[in-house]
């Protein structure tokens, strides 16, 4: 599973399409590593 190795790169469409339901921001969804 792509999700679970850490590969997957949603697209910005999903990404805010996500976010947009569950109430919350991309930001809140998605970071990255420094």
């Amino acid at each position: 599973n792509t999700v679970e190795n850490g590969v997957f790169i949603p697209s910005t469409l999903l990404a805010l399409d996500l976010a947009r339901a569950l109430e919350t921001t991309v930001d809140a969804l998605f970071f990255l590593k420094d």
